[in-house]
């Protein structure tokens, strides 16, 4: 996160694809990712060629992540289909 003062708190669920899946956050300055307890597997986060062998992070099921981006829309996500990503956003 930056040192600009949080103005809005927003959150959504993302379901993850078996094929790279964008999370489509544009203008979030941070946000908090989450996996479901209930996923099936790990989400792998990487840019648009994501996959489960090549990726820049694991994120295992239960498991949480904070993410200081100015676009998080840059931020790609697979994993077992139907599978959830939680996302707490800071604007």
């Amino acid at each position: 996160m930056s040192d600009e003062v949080i103005r809005k708190v927003g959150h959504e669920t993302v379901t993850i694809a078996a094929s790279a899946t964008a999370i489509s956050a544009a203008g979030v300055t941070g946000a908090i990712l989450q996996a479901a307890d209930t996923n099936s597997g790990p989400i792998y986060l990487g840019g648009s060629g994501v996959t489960t062998s090549n990726y820049g992070f694991k994120l295992p099921a239960g498991s949480s992540v904070p993410v200081g981006m100015f676009d998080l829309s840059a931020l790609y996500a697979v994993g077992t289909a139907n599978d959830k990503l939680h996302i707490l956003e800071a604007f």
